[in-house]
């Protein structure tokens, strides 16, 4: 995780555009969850993986900011069912700006 973090890391602006593009383009039903400015949100992403990375070798840190984001997420209106949407969005992101080193 920590070095596909660290080779889109210098992509990380293209690659938080291109996951919205494609998140809306797929699952236009969730556009209404977001703000219609996506620079701050797209930071707000962001900042979220690459704490998730950080806490990946520390378990307990991991569930409480977790479990503090999908608290957070819900009053926004996110529900279970988006959750792999956007997984599925996250992945093909990373996976279009990591090229051949994607596995």
């Amino acid at each position: 995780m920590r070095a596909s973090v660290e080779l889109v890391g210098p992509l990380a602006g293209d690659m938080t555009v291109y996951f919205y593009a494609i998140l809306f383009t797929r699952y236009p039903q969730v556009r209404g969850l977001f703000p219609d400015d996506l620079d701050v949100q797209r930071d707000r992403l962001l900042r979220g993986l690459l704490r998730i990375v950080d806490l990946v070798d520390d378990p307990e840190s991991l569930v409480r900011f977790c479990s503090r984001l999908g608290r957070d997420h819900r009053k926004f209106g996110a529900l279970d069912g988006h959750y792999p949407a956007v997984g599925e969005c996250l992945l093909a992101a990373l996976a279009r700006f990591a090229g051949d080193a994607w596995t």
